[in-house]
């Protein structure tokens, strides 16, 4: 069984190590939900980043299952990994990568019902992760474990509102670096998780991938 990480990077090298290698608009009322094909459509493309290529997500790999902080761990899973209910919210996925030590990137796209819908979702996960300095991240079926420390910062300024932090991770002796992002635009969520090793990569290019993602997702879904 291959695993994953609690935040993307730990995915691509907890995968490595287990293989051998190194390894604004938009208000009131309750609309229709998009298909997931219309968000799947509204992701970032190739044509949108330099030195990237879209990658298929591991079918095999599962996120751990243990930490000495589980709200965290539920938390992020969910950003990375999780599905809300159908009738809540609309979402489609997708990867990237540059090479095989990154920095690769993660989009998650979710579209709900109205604002207030989004808005909640957004608050929901800053007050689960404001405890999450530090925290284990194990599996039960295998004897690996690791430790997350995550801070958060003052940027991007994106969207209604938005939340970023920087994420180190270090996994059987292996460091790797995340920034995360969450932007609210009216009824949308969007998430960038963009890792590398054995840093994460420039803030400043984060910050732009974030942008471009949700300004292309805001208008290809009217928002």
């Amino acid at each position: 069984m291959k695993i994953t990480g609690v935040s993307f990077v730990a995915v691509t090298i907890a995968v490595a190590l287990l293989t051998g290698g190194c390894g604004g608009g938009g208000g009131g009322g309750d609309r229709r939900l998009p298909t997931r094909a219309e968000v799947s459509a509204a992701l970032l493309r190739e044509a949108d980043l330099t030195g990237y290529d879209q990658i298929q997500p591991d079918k095999e790999a599962v996120p751990p299952d243990g930490s000495d902080r589980p709200k965290c761990l539920r938390a992020l899973n969910d950003l990375d990994y999780g599905t809300p209910a159908s009738d809540t919210a609309a979402q489609a996925r997708i990867e990237f990568g540059h090479s095989q030590l990154g920095p690769w990137i993660r989009q998650t796209l979710r579209v709900y019902r109205d604002d207030s819908a989004a808005g909640k979702a957004y608050e929901r996960v800053l007050a689960d992760l404001a405890d999450c300095g530090e925290f284990t991240i194990t599996w039960s079926d295998l004897a690996r474990s690791g430790t997350e420390r995550l801070r958060e910062t003052t940027d991007p300024r994106l969207g209604d509102r938005s939340w970023a932090a920087d994420i180190q991770v270090e996994l059987g002796g292996f460091p790797s670096g995340e920034t995360k992002t969450l932007v609210q635009r009216g009824r949308l969520l969007v998430v960038i998780s963009h890792a590398a090793a054995p840093d994460a990569p420039p803030r400043r290019e984060t910050e732009d991938i974030t942008r471009r993602a949700t300004d292309r997702a805001t208008r290809a879904l009217d928002v």
